[in-house]
């Protein structure tokens, strides 16, 4: 499990535990952390330059299959590696 202390598009920061699924790039050079947002209760889309801390914690993740993180990403991430 990881705690982010996240800022949103306008820099405010909140407090998030999210257990980590996958890492994307983006176009534009952004990378990107898909993960399950315990505090929104759904996959979340995590901008990774907007990471203003992380903090692995004692709990481990429960099992969830990788193909439920990619179901609502954003269309401006590509899957792989490749970047623009």
């Amino acid at each position: 499990m990881l705690r982010l202390e996240y800022a949103d598009a306008k820099g405010a920061l909140t407090t998030r535990d999210v257990e980590p699924g996958v890492f994307l790039g983006g176009r534009g050079g952004f990378w990107y952390l898909v993960g399950w947002c315990r505090l929104r209760d759904d996959v979340r889309v995590f901008r990774l330059d907007r990471i203003a801390s992380a903090t692995v914690t004692a709990e481990r993740c429960p099992d969830r299959p990788l193909e439920g993180f990619a179901t609502d990403v954003p269309e401006m991430v590509v899957h792989g590696t490749v970047l623009d």
